[in-house]
């Protein structure tokens, strides 16, 4: 699967279970009507209890210049610190959101399944806050990030 290229995305939560967040490049849209999207996570991610916990969730669709961050999210530094990275709005009913990302989902648990290794878990979107900022998007492809800068 390292040969399918994937957007990168920064998910994250806070409430009651905690704030946390983690990168990931396994997100992706099941339908439109009603809003749901597909994500799996690693069940030995330090992310996953927050996540299952709180039962919400954001989706944070990263720009190229958010390559630190997401390097920084796929760490296993401490999730207080994980959030000194980029400039987030922490609002009272949302999930955190990454000013400048593409877009940013605040979503729900619908439900879960655990599958080898990972939690898949279909969300219902809430809301989308959309980005108008002109920016590339971080791909990720054969292990590495893809520098995909427009040819001049």
């Amino acid at each position: 699967m390292s040969r399918l290229a994937s957007g990168v995305c920064i998910v994250a939560t806070d409430g009651v279970a905690g704030r946390a967040g983690a990168t990931l490049t396994s997100v992706t849209s099941v339908t439109d009507s009603p809003g749901t999207v597909l994500l799996c996570l690693n069940r030995n991610s330090m992310s996953l209890p927050a996540i299952l916990g709180n039962g919400v969730l954001s989706i944070n669709i990263l720009a190229q210049t958010h390559r630190p961050i997401s390097d920084c999210f796929a760490s296993p530094i401490r999730h207080e610190e994980k959030f000194r990275n980029g400039i987030w709005t922490f609002s009272t009913g949302r999930c955190p959101a990454l000013e400048g990302s593409l877009a940013t989902l605040q979503c729900s648990i619908a439900s879960s399944v655990e599958s080898g290794s990972h939690t898949v878990m279909f969300c219902t979107v809430n809301e989308i806050d959309l980005h108008d900022a002109p920016a590339q998007p971080l791909i990720y492809f054969s292990r590495g990030y893809v520098n995909n800068q427009p040819q001049t």
